[in-house]
């Protein structure tokens, strides 16, 4: 096993109590943050599988879920203010 390996197993991990939180959170806004955690912690691994790969792919496919993760909670947070009604 290598060091690839090992440290996305912690990102594994490391994710698995931001979905139990993203399921029974008390408020909106604790499972809205649990799962923007989730979706980083999802680019960080394509990130590394790319890095370990060695393919420009799976950097491409991270980039463009960073950015609609980045929308996503843009989209979150101006229905939570009550702009869209």
């Amino acid at each position: 096993m290598n060091v690839w390996m090992l440290i996305f197993g912690g990102l594994l991990i490391l994710a698995l109590p931001m979905v139990y939180v993203a399921s029974t959170g008390k408020t909106l806004l604790e499972r809205i943050a649990a799962v923007d955690v989730i979706g980083a912690t999802v680019i960080a691994g394509l990130m590394l599988f790319s890095a370990y790969s060695g393919r420009n792919i799976y950097m491409d496919i991270a980039l463009t879920l960073a950015l609609l993760d980045f929308l996503g909670n843009l989209a979150f947070a101006r229905y939570i203010s009550g702009r869209w009604q």
